[in-house]
């Protein structure tokens, strides 16, 4: 079978905020899917552990091994048993065990490598042959609660959506676009404004 795992990697990067995290690579026999999942800066009371106690090097001593053996013989395209076996070695809630981070990463590695062992585009093997479009992609414009500090928006996200947009070349050109003249309309009301960012790229004006 094209999608059979033959071999489970994880290392150590950073991520875009200079934290490490987790990348996961899955290889098939056909294929090879590469995925990070990084932490949010503002996470809920509710949410899942990002990594063990003992961090992503705890992942990548203690966990790597586990994780390929039970994943290697397994086919990439069966990612609703892959996430089920790592509930199971996880074995918490929380998954605090293993992290959600590290879950997140391989699910997201095995669907790329299934999709390239079949020889698909991602969004055409997870949405079937009827898939002809995706989605608009949302604008991050302006920052503010966790994302910001002080004097920001309590909002923490403004985003805008590209509609009318033909493709998704125009569509992301479009985003760019208003990114731009937001800059421009916030330094006209605000000649302090010095352009600054969130985490996510939005600008923090003083309002």
């Amino acid at each position: 079978m094209d999608s059979v795992i033959e071999d489970v990697r994880v290392r150590k990067i950073l991520d875009s905020r200079g934290n490490p995290t987790v990348e996961v690579d899955i290889i098939t026999w056909n294929g090879f899917g590469r995925a990070a999942a990084p932490s949010g800066a503002s996470t809920g009371s509710r949410e899942v552990v990002s990594f063990p106690e003992g961090g992503v090097s705890q992942v990548i001593t203690e966990v790597e091994d586990l994780i390929s053996s039970e994943l290697i013989g397994m086919a990439a395209e069966d990612i609703e048993d892959i996430d089920e076996i790592l509930k199971e070695i996880d074995g918490t809630d929380n998954l605090s065990a293993i992290g959600g981070n590290t879950t997140v990463a391989v699910s997201m590695a095995a669907a790329k490598a299934a999709a390239m062992s079949y020889n698909l585009p991602l969004y055409n093997f997870l949405g079937g042959n009827f898939i002809k479009e995706i989605p608009y992609p949302l604008g991050n414009m302006m920052n503010g609660g966790a994302h910001a500090g002080p004097n920001a928006p309590d909002i923490q996200e403004f985003l805008v959506v590209p509609v009318g947009a033909n493709d998704i070349t125009e569509a992301v050109f479009a985003n760019v676009e208003v990114h731009k003249r937001l800059r421009e309309l916030i330094s006209k009301k605000d000649p302090g404004f010095t352009g600054g960012k969130g985490d996510e790229g939005g600008w923090i004006p003083n309002i």
